[in-house]
């Protein structure tokens, strides 16, 4: 909407005028030439100084809020060692594997390195357990006795604790027993 009324003062980029109803208005500078005390008409001035801080804010904002998802939903809560081979950390969250590092011996593809994480904790161990099986790298178990498993729990932040029953109940059926050590000096 274009405001017409008498010049005050002028700058660079501002006309400052006095329209017919005695309100003083800030106008954009245009391709006439103000001068002081004529009429001069143009569109009124927005500052954008306030408007790119605003943005900034907002993306502050933004991004602050994708962090602090980011860390709750994909950071480990919990996280235990499994020797199957060698030493294997899994960090979980939300009783989902969202890490597997240190994988020792066992071969694994992007495929089945991607498989393992997103599983819920047993079925993700039991994925680990039958390519540990496959390529005959499990800890050794003779006639008189069962192979072990060791889990050592080495943080645990979660509400509840870690079930691995459905992991001991099949490593069992491979003549295997699973130990598990909370870190509290109680074994399951």
């Amino acid at each position: 909407m274009k405001i017409t009324g008498k010049v005050i003062n002028f700058d660079e980029e501002k006309v400052y005028i006095v329209t017919d109803t005695k309100e003083f208005v800030t106008l954009e500078r245009n391709e006439m030439d103000p001068i002081k005390g004529r009429v001069y008409t143009g569109i009124e001035y927005i500052d954008r100084t306030n408007q790119v801080k605003i943005i900034s804010i907002i993306i502050a904002i933004c991004v602050l809020l994708t962090t602090t998802l980011y860390f709750i939903f994909f950071s480990a809560t919990s996280s235990f060692i499994v020797t199957i081979d060698g030493n294997t950390k899994v960090g979980v969250n939300n009783n989902k594997i969202i890490s597997v590092t240190d994988v020792g011996d066992i071969e694994l593809t992007n495929e089945q390195f991607t498989s393992i994480k997103g599983n819920e904790v047993n079925d993700g161990l039991i994925l680990l357990f039958d390519l540990a099986y496959k390529q005959e790298i499990l800890p050794p178990q003779d006639f008189w006795s069962m192979g072990k498993i060791h889990i050592y729990v080495t943080k645990d932040k979660g509400e509840e604790p870690i079930d691995f029953t459905k992991f001991k109940e099949y490593a069992y059926q491979f003549n295997y027993e699973v130990i598990v050590n909370r870190n509290n000096n109680t074994f399951d």
